[in-house]
C-alpha cells in the first residue's frame, strides 16, 4: 500500500474519531469534518494510483467506497425522513468510504451493525428494567424518541476495523470477499 493510501486511511480514522466525540457531546457531525474527508479520500487514492501506474483505479477505489457508505446510510436516512438517522451520519460514512474503499467499508458496515446493536441494548437496558420493575408500559413512551448517537457507533466501529486490519486478521475473516 502506498504512503498516500495509508495517509487517507489515517485521515479516515481521525474523521471517525472526531465525529464520534462531537456526536456524543452535541449530537452533531460537522460538515467541516466530513467534506474534507471525502476530498482527501478521493485525492490521495487517485494520486497513489497515478504514481504507481494504476491509472484511475484509485479514483474508482474511493468512488465505490463512497457510494457504498453514502448509499447504505442514505436508505435509513430516507426511510426515517431524517428523524432517526441524521444527514451527518450519512456524510460521515461517505467520507469513511472514500478514505477506506469498498471492501473495508463493507466489512466496517458489518462491525457497525454489531456495535450499534450492543450500544442500543446498553442504552435501552435501564428502560426495559424500569418497565419490568414498575409494570408500566407508559415508561416506554418517555424514551420513544431517545436519540442514539450513531456517529459514536461509527467511530467505534472504524477503530475496531483499523485494529483488525493492523493485527492482520482480515485474511482470516470468513466472508465472500477478500481485501
Amino acid at each position: 500500500m502506498h504512503i498516500l493510501e495509508w495517509t487517507a486511511n489515517v485521515f479516515g480514522l481521525m474523521i471517525a474519531m472526531i465525529s464520534a466525540v462531537t456526536d456524543a457531546r452535541t449530537r452533531k457531525i460537522y460538515n467541516v469534518v466530513t467534506y474534507p474527508g471525502v476530498l482527501v479520500g478521493f485525492i490521495f487514492h487517485t494520486l497513489a494510483a497515478l504514481l504507481t501506474q494504476r491509472g484511475i483505479a484509485g479514483f474508482l477505489f474511493s468512488l465505490y467506497g463512497f457510494l457504498l457508505g453514502f448509499g447504505f446510510f442514505f436508505i435509513f436516512y430516507w426511510i426515517s425522513r431524517g428523524k432517526k438517522m441524521g444527514a451527518g451520519d450519512v456524510k460521515l460514512y461517505a467520507a469513511v468510504g472514500a478514505c477506506f474503499g469498498f471492501y473495508a467499508t463493507l466489512y466496517s458496515l458489518v462491525i457497525t451493525a454489531l456495535v450499534g446493536l450492543l450500544v442500543s441494548i446498553a442504552l435501552l437496558f435501564p428502560v426495559f428494567y424500569m418497565v419490568i420493575r414498575t409494570g408500566r408500559l407508559s415508561t416506554l413512551q418517555d424514551y420513544k424518541n431517545y436519540p442514539i448517537p450513531y456517529g459514536t457507533v461509527i467511530g467505534i466501529s472504524i477503530a475496531i476495523w483499523v485494529i483488525i486490519r493492523m493485527v492482520g486478521l482480515t485474511e482470516n475473516l470468513i466472508l465472500p470477499f477478500y481485501i
